[in-house]
């Protein structure tokens, strides 16, 4: 996983690990909704280098 702006790392660090908990309770609905977020995540990385 990429950092490309210092200031996101918390914030990434703690989705991937709310997304780790949510594995261990439901496989099936975790890998699911991790894509998601790694795909908002990076989304919002892309728009802030951008601008």
């Amino acid at each position: 996983m990429l950092y490309p702006l210092e200031n996101n790392k918390i914030l990434i660090k703690s989705n991937l690990y709310f997304e780790v908990i949510l594995t261990r309770k439901n496989n099936s609905f975790a890998i699911k909704r991790r894509m998601e977020v790694l795909l908002a995540i990076k989304t919002i990385l892309f728009e802030q280098n951008v601008h």
